[in-house]
């Protein structure tokens, strides 16, 4: 995974359309259709409804999601929602506040 440095160097030079722009950098071991997925589930979409934003059938959907959890080495949806806001909101707070990181040894 890239460092937040890294990502926020990169979105300052090129701003992001939209937040999938975002999670696709911060989820680079998953395919765009599942962090798609994985966003809205994390938002606590329920599975019918993100088949329709996404246009794609529920068992699809189901699918994406696991495929998410045996990528990001998770079991419990719990922990898949834990893993996705920790990564995304890490990032925001840090390019909120220019946050300004220590030279790495």
């Amino acid at each position: 995974m890239p460092h937040t440095k890294d990502l926020i160097t990169y979105f300052k030079q090129t701003p992001p359309k939209s937040v999938l722009d975002i999670l696709e950098k911060l989820f680079p071991e998953l395919s765009l259709k599942e962090t798609e997925a994985l966003y809205w589930f994390a938002c606590g979409v329920h599975t019918t409804d993100v088949s329709t934003l996404m246009n794609a059938n529920s068992n699809t959907v189901k699918t994406y999601i696991n495929r998410c959890k045996v990528k990001l080495n998770t079991e419990s949806a719990t922990d898949l929602r834990l893993i996705f806001h920790s990564r995304f909101h890490s990032f925001t707070l840090a390019s909120a506040f220019n946050y300004q990181f220590p030279a790495l040894s």
